[in-house]
């Protein structure tokens, strides 16, 4: 899990740096940015969906580590949009347990909740990834589109 916590902070440098604000506005941003990139690392449960249906579903921490390391996070290029034409191919839905606030009762077990988007294209290898209220947009390696488009 280090190794793919290590990946999950290379895009948070990678976005971190496409930022254009200035100030205490650029700081607050980039910590709650940094903050939804951890929780993508943390991840209990990945569904991989076409259209609302769920088509996989990735549960077992080795999966979920496995997902994450094919994703050569670290050769992910930040595009400031999507081609034209860019046509939704999948939605890989990542999850985890709500996070327990001081003076909140721990529910057992603690009901999952979506943290993160990541989505894919068809043809193309281009990905958003939608983390809190931030879309954002990055080419990746075709063997990462054909990983993410055919598993």
């Amino acid at each position: 899990m280090k190794k793919a916590l290590g990946y999950m902070m290379v895009i948070a440098a990678l976005l971190l740096s496409g930022c254009n604000m200035s100030g205490d506005d650029e700081s607050e941003v980039a910590d709650d940015l940094e903050a939804n990139i951890q929780t993508i690392a943390k991840a209990q449960k990945i569904e991989k969906e076409d259209n609302g249906k769920v088509l996989k579903t990735y549960t077992e921490k080795d999966e979920i580590e496995t997902f994450i390391t094919q994703q050569n996070l670290e050769k992910w290029e930040s595009v400031t949009a999507l081609p034209k034409g860019a046509k939704k191919q999948y939605e890989y839905v990542f999850m985890q347990s709500k996070t327990i606030k001081l003076g909140e009762k721990k529910d057992n077990p603690s009901p999952l909740q979506e943290v993160a988007r990541l989505i894919t294209y068809k043809d193309i290898p281009y990905v958003s990834l939608q983390v809190s209220f931030i879309d954002l947009y990055f080419q990746v390696p075709d063997e990462v589109a054909a990983y993410l488009n055919l598993n």
